[in-house]
Order: C-alpha cells, then structure tokens, then sequence
C-alpha cells in the first residue's frame, strides 16, 4: 500500500516533533542547571531540520532548483552559529577573503532561488525559513531576545518546521498554508513562549504571599533573600546609586551583578530583594508544546 504525500508529510511531522521536544527539553534542563545550552543541541536541530527538509522535497516531487534555497538556509544557519572572523579588520588591515567568498555565494543563492520558475508556495517556504534566521538573529541583536540561547533555538525550530506540524488530529486549531506562510510557526513558538512566561509572576507572587513578605511590584518579579554571599543565579532588584538603595526592576544586558551585591554589603543591606533568571527556555518548551498540539489562537480572532 503506497503511502499519500500527506501521510508522508506527516510521518516527517512527527520526527520534527520528537526531535525538537526531546532537544529543547534537554536544553531547558541544562539552561536551568547551569543557565547554559551546549551549541551542539541548536546544531543538532539544524541538522535533522535540514536532512528532514530535504527528504521532504524529494519525496514531494519538488523542482531540482528549489534545492539552491535548501543550501541557502544551511549556509544562513552556519554563517550565525559559526563564530567567524570580521569581513574586514580594520586593526590588522586584513580582508578576511574566504568570507567574502561565502557571502557571495549566498547573494548568488539568493538571487537565483528569486528567479527560480518554482511553485510560489515553495520559493515562500524556503525564503521563509532563512528569513526566520536572520529576524531572530535581528531580535537578539536589538535585545528583544535577551538570551543568545533563546535566538538559536527559535532559528533552530524555523529550521526545523518550515511549516505547521500536522500530527493525526493536532494541532486542534486546523490552518492553511497561506497563514503558515505570513505567521511561520517558528513565530507561533515566540509568541505561545511569551504568554507562557506569564505564570512566572503569578508563581513568585504566590511565594511571596506564603512567605508573608509582600512588596509591590518587587513581589511580581522576585523575592527578597540573604546577601551575605552573592545569591546563585539571580539578579539584585535594589542596588547602590549615589549613597541610596534603590529599586531597579528591568536589568541591562552586561551588569556586573557580584560588584552590585558587593556595594550593598558596604552599605549594611543584609537582604534585598531579587530577581531570580529564569531561562526562557523552559517556558518557550511550554510553547511549542502549545503550538504542537494546539495551534495558532489568533486563528480564534480572525472567524
């Protein structure tokens, strides 16, 4: 009995799935041990959505050309996570030639999967994806995503599902492709991440409260603990500022946070209030679950 396309669509679904729930699990477990992710679980996602992709397109019947946009993604996730030389040295005056190479072939790319005469629907697909890459790579770079961990495991998801899941009766909010297309699943994550990470005051609220130890809205952000020693994984809520404690409630990328405790000891503050840093990961786990089995809610806005 031969299987149907969508069949095999969703056999690949299914790996997709496996895949990218078992790795960020893993990754989330590690974010909040230690508050970090090895690389080799992004590459590890890039690489089964890149060979899961592929297979796809060819058991799809997909034009010879469109495989000029699978090596485009690739070369796209490696330019990102490699960690490479400046195009140009200014110091040493050096042009770093094999990246000048490399960045033309992927104008080269580009411009020939533009002008490839392949089903829209495909060019969108594959443009999508490289397009995700760099729009996260752009939010961690413009601090939307504080996390460079967070940036590579949603680029690592946009490779990973190109499109929707489809998984037997999931997602329970059916879509089409054209919404696919606009709102790429890898987005669907971001967002279903996001409303996740919304239980975390709602839960440092409830601890406070059991510890009789309220203070607005230092009790929706973190908790006040001893700062005899630097507290582990956590940012200070209160610092020194001309003499003064006081209250800061959203941190700076870089603040050196053992010299902040330091100047609070000076001043006699045996405890203060914290932040403690909570990994996105593991709300952004929540979310793909959601976008998974559930789908995209916005979908209920717009019937």
């Amino acid at each position: 009995m031969s299987m149907s396309t969508q069949d095999i669509g969703g056999v690949f679904d299914a790996i997709r799935a496996i895949a990218a729930l078992s790795l960020l699990a893993v990754a989330a477990r590690s974010d909040w041990k230690t508050r970090t992710a090895e690389n080799w679980v992004w590459a590890s996602m890039g690489l089964v959505g890149i060979i899961l992709l592929g297979a796809q397109m060819y058991t799809e019947g997909w034009e010879p050309i469109s495989y000029v946009g699978l090596a485009l993604i690739a070369l796209a996730y490696v330019d990102i996570f490699w960690d490479r030389k400046p195009l140009y040295d200014p110091e040493k005056k050096k042009i770093w030639w094999l990246g000048i190479a490399l960045f033309i072939i992927g104008v080269i790319l580009l411009a020939r999967l533009l002008t490839a005469a392949i089903q829209w629907e495909h060019k969108a697909i594959l443009l999508g994806v490289v397009g995700m890459i760099y729009m996260f790579y752009a939010f961690y770079m413009s601090h939307i995503l504080h996390g460079g961990a967070d940036a590579k495991a949603l680029m690592a998801i946009a490779m990973l599902f190109p499109l929707y899941p489809r998984l037997l009766s999931f997602p329970l909010l059916p879509t089409d492709t054209l919404l696919e297309l606009f709102f790429p699943f890898a987005l669907l994550v971001l967002m279903a991440s996001t409303i996740a990470s919304l239980a975390i005051p709602f839960a440092l609220l409830c601890g406070n409260i059991a510890r009789r130890d309220l203070r607005f809205p230092h009790a929706l952000l973190g908790y006040r603990t001893g700062i005899d020693e630097d507290p582990k994984f956590c940012w200070p809520m209160e610092v020194v500022e001309e003499g003064k404690v006081v209250s800061i409630y959203f941190r700076k990328r870089g603040v050196d946070s053992a010299e902040e405790f330091r100047t609070l000891r000076e001043e006699g503050v045996k405890e203060a209030w914290v932040t403690p840093k909570i990994p996105f990961l593991i709300p952004m786990w929540v979310g793909l679950v959601l976008s998974i089995f559930v789908g995209n809610a916005l979908l209920l806005l717009l019937r």
